[in-house]
């Protein structure tokens, strides 16, 4: 979904200028949600329904479905990734 991609761009910009200093992570991933308001934009039903229309998701990453039942990965960069 475009607007996990984007808020995971966002973060891993402001994250890189800290030099991916691991302490300050859920700092800026915190801010980063509280800007968007991504609660705001998209409902868990958004989600259900993009991934029975879609035909590429980014590949799981939490295989021992730790996060979530089933996790599902939304966006996957460099350093992180975002379930839901």
């Amino acid at each position: 979904m475009q607007l996990f991609d984007e808020i995971g761009s966002l973060i891993e910009q402001r994250w890189k200028k800290h030099s991916y200093e691991e302490r300050l992570f859920p700092e800026i991933a915190a801010e980063a949600l509280a800007e968007t308001s991504l609660d705001k934009h998209v409902s868990p039903w958004e989600i259900v329904l993009q991934l029975f229309t879609t035909t590429q998701i980014p590949s799981r990453q939490d295989l021992a479905a730790e996060f979530g039942n089933p996790p599902i990965t939304l966006y996957t960069g460099p350093r992180f990734h975002i379930d839901v």
